[in-house]
C-alpha cells in the first residue's frame, strides 16, 4: 500500500476524524465526525461517502489497522487518559505494541485482557507528529534516540509475545513451544507480521 496522506496541519481529531480521513480524505467531513461522533463504528456501516457518495480509498478494517501501524510507527502521535481520574498525556510509539482498538466508547485496551474496561486507554486525540510537519530536514534525528526507539518497540514486542506464551502455556500444559510459536503467528495483532521461528526465540 501507499505511504499514507498525512493529516493536514495543524489538525487535532479523534479516531472517527482520522479514520474517515484515511477513508476518503475529506476534512470538513473528519471534522464533523470529531466534533459529533462518538464512535469510529459509524464508518464501519459506510461502503460509500454520505455527502458525494465516492467510495472509500480503503475499508473501515483497513484503516483501523493503517492507524495502528502509523501510531507504532511515530508518523500519528496520540493523546489520551489512561487511568481513572488523570489527563490526557502522549503515549509513545513501543506502547502501541499489544494494543488493539475497540468501539462505542472509542477506546484502545490490551490485547490479552478480555475484560476490555480494564487498563483502557481514553479520550483518544490523534495529530501529526510534530517532526513531520517541519519537513524532512527534521526527520534526521539522532540516531542514538531512534534506536532507543526501535529496542523499546522490539523490547514491548517480546513482552507481548511472553505474555501470550504463558497464557497458552497455562491454557495447553502439553503443547510445546512450537505449537505455542504457531499459535502467536496465527493472530497478526499479536504476531505483528513476524516468522514463527523469531517467535518462538523470543517467546521466552
Amino acid at each position: 500500500m501507499e505511504n499514507l496522506k498525512l493529516l493536514p496541519l495543524s489538525v487535532e481529531w479523534n479516531l472517527a476524524g482520522v479514520v474517515a480521513w484515511y477513508m476518503f480524505e475529506d476534512q470538513e467531513f473528519s471534522n464533523e465526525l470529531t466534533g459529533q461522533q462518538d464512535s469510529a463504528a459509524y464508518l464501519g456501516v459506510l461502503s460509500l461517502h454520505p455527502i458525494t457518495e465516492k467510495p472509500p480509498a480503503m475499508t473501515f478494517q483497513i484503516a483501523i489497522r493503517q492507524v495502528m501501524e502509523q501510531l507504532r510507527k511515530g508518523t500519528l502521535e496520540c493523546r489520551c487518559i489512561t487511568d481513572v481520574g488523570g489527563q490526557r498525556e502522549l503515549i509513545s510509539e513501543g506502547s502501541w505494541v499489544g494494543r488493539k482498538f475497540s468501539f462505542d466508547p472509542d477506546i484502545a485496551h490490551d490485547i490479552t485482557n478480555h475484560r476490555v474496561t480494564r487498563d483502557a486507554w481514553r479520550q483518544m486525540i490523534f495529530y501529526n507528529a510534530p517532526d513531520l510537519l517541519k519537513g524532512s530536514a527534521a526527520v534526521k534525528h539522532d540516531k542514538i534516540t531512534q534506536n532507543d526507539v526501535r529496542k523499546l518497540t522490539t523490547q514491548k514486542q517480546y513482552e507481548l509475545w511472553n505474555k501470550v506464551y504463558r497464557q497458552l502455556k497455562r491454557n495447553h500444559p502439553g503443547k510445546g513451544d512450537s505449537w505455542i510459536a504457531k499459535e502467536i503467528a496465527k493472530d497478526p495483532e499479536v504476531s505483528n507480521g513476524r516468522s514463527v521461528d523469531t517467535i518462538r526465540k523470543n517467546m521466552k
